[in-house]
């Protein structure tokens, strides 16, 4: 392997790292979300719903991604969706209706894109 190849791994490591971690959390988030909409009383039905709004969201998200990349840089990208994952994470607790947890999913289906 040559010096720069060793020298680019080097430098994608933090962004790899930190995509890791934030598929991790997708994943707790994904399992806690079903679990606590239980707890909610969510009948069965909406509940799987809310769950499948993350991938239609995933859907628009592969649309909107390569435009948002060629226009913003990855850097920018990569920051506006880390933040927005993570106030819709934080967002669950704050409301606990489904319509609200729906767009909640939605939104981390997009961002988990970018």
């Amino acid at each position: 392997m040559s010096n720069s190849a060793r020298n680019d791994l080097a430098a994608a490591r933090p962004l790899f790292l930190a995509l890791g971690v934030a598929m991790l959390g997708t994943g707790l988030l994904g399992t806690i979300v079903g679990v606590r909409a239980e707890l909610e009383g969510f009948p069965t039905a909406v509940s799987g719903l809310v769950m499948s709004c993350y991938y239609v969201g995933f859907l628009l998200g592969c649309a909107m991604a390569p435009g948002l990349l060629r226009r913003h840089g990855h850097v920018k990208v990569f920051l506006a969706v880390s933040l927005l994952s993570a106030l819709s994470a934080l967002a669950y607790p704050v409301y606990t209706t489904p319509v609200a947890w729906a767009v909640f999913r939605l939104v981390t289906g997009v961002v988990y894109t970018g």
